[in-house]
């Protein structure tokens, strides 16, 4: 029985699903032209996160932390800070929004399988990403939760988000391409 759709398994890794998060923070006017993320070095050896940014019009104009991955980056004015220590309960991306900040928590997986072992991980990882959210100190910021679009997924988005709303958490789907959904 074959569980991935053309055979090959392909992965949003929790890198992938912050970088999105975090473009789609420096495009949207709202949000300023200031996104830090924090992956560690797990994440960096999933996604190639400096390889990636420079490929898409960023300069490293300087390290952040030892690694080769940790720096800020800037293109037309935007700053992306990819520091590879622990956010400590911040959110794995912080943008501000006026007064206050968006902080988001992510997790990647597997978006083309069936197999019952890896749609359990996101529905799990789902269940996570909440308890994440709510575990984090209010401060009046807008909190969102991030993670790969499927079909389980999006299933799972439109059943809590009404729960997920009156605990002040917001929902974004990450696209194959790197887009978001919002529930």
């Amino acid at each position: 029985m074959q569980y991935v759709k053309g055979g090959v398994e392909f992965k949003l890794t929790e890198g992938a699903v912050q970088i999105a998060v975090a473009l789609w923070l420096l495009d949207d006017p709202n949000f300023g032209n200031f996104v830090e993320i924090y992956p560690d070095g797990e994440h960096a050896k999933q996604f190639p996160i400096r390889q990636f940014l420079v490929e898409r019009g960023f300069t490293r104009t300087e390290a952040v932390g030892t690694t080769e991955y940790g720096g800020k980056y800037e293109r037309d004015g935007a700053v992306l800070i990819v520091n590879p220590k622990s956010s400590h309960g911040r959110g794995d991306v912080v943008a501000g929004m006026g007064n206050r900040n968006v902080r988001v928590e992510c997790k990647g997986g597997t978006i083309n399988s069936t197999h019952p072992g890896l749609t359990s991980k996101l529905r799990s990882g789902f269940a996570e990403l909440i308890g994440q959210a709510m575990a984090m100190d209010d401060n009046g910021d807008r909190h969102v939760i991030a993670l790969p679009l499927t079909g389980l997924t999006k299933t799972q988005a439109i059943r809590l988000s009404a729960r997920c709303l009156k605990a002040g958490i917001e929902i974004a789907l990450v696209r194959e391409d790197g887009s978001l959904h919002w529930i």
